[in-house]
């Protein structure tokens, strides 16, 4: 991404365009130990990380943006690390479980404080979840793929302000394994395309 603040932010008469912010994936569950007789366990995955705010992330206490485009962001959660096999044995080992896909909001901004926006573009931002291989475990949820304002936003105010083209989606979920009967995994949930709004207040006017 272009800004974290958790400051007072104020931006004017500026341009983000194609700022990224891309989380780690969850690491890969160690294989079981080989043995004659008990064949040992498969490690766990580890969980995608999340990822927030494509160009900006504001949690200060005021923030505006205005006369701004939003173009081309892009904000990805990483993926849930990959189960650890079973050894083999007289009697096998179980699989590890993978790792869940990670969360993402905010394709171009996320923020956590009260805001004002006015004259603003958002187009073409995108919002990714993380996805899972393994049985069992669901992939990643995502908000805004424009703007996601967040439950302590408290109050945004909206004006003049167009989304245009953007587009969040949720991380897949696991598939079965042929080695235990286990349902597969959900697939995470997408809110908001283009604005996804938790705040106890939010207006929107000639938008």
């Amino acid at each position: 991404g272009a800004i974290f603040s958790q400051g007072t932010l104020e931006v004017y008469y500026s341009i983000f365009n194609n700022n990224t912010v891309i989380a780690g994936n969850g690491g890969n569950g160690g294989n079981g130990i080989q043995s004659f007789v008990f064949g040992g366990n498969g490690g766990n995955g580890g969980g995608g990380g999340g990822a927030q705010g494509g160009a900006i992330v504001c949690a200060g206490p005021t923030n505006i943006l205005a006369a701004t485009d939003f173009t081309g962001n892009r904000c990805a959660a990483g993926n849930g690390g990959a189960a650890g096999s079973p050894a083999s044995a007289a009697f096998a080992g179980n699989p590890g479980s993978g790792g869940i896909g990670g969360s993402s909001a905010g394709g171009a901004v996320l923020a956590s404080g009260p805001i004002f926006i006015t004259n603003c573009l958002f187009s073409q931002n995108t919002a990714v979840g993380g996805s899972t291989s393994s049985f069992n475990q669901a992939g990643g949820s995502v908000a805004g793929g424009g703007l996601d304002l967040a439950r302590s936003t408290n109050a945004a105010v909206i004006e003049n302000t167009t989304f245009y083209l953007n587009s969040c989606q949720g991380g897949a979920g696991g598939g079965n394994s042929s080695l235990v009967l286990k349902p597969a995994g959900n697939g995470g949930s997408a809110l908001g395309g283009g604005l996804a709004s938790a705040a106890a207040l939010t207006i929107l006017t000639n938008c």
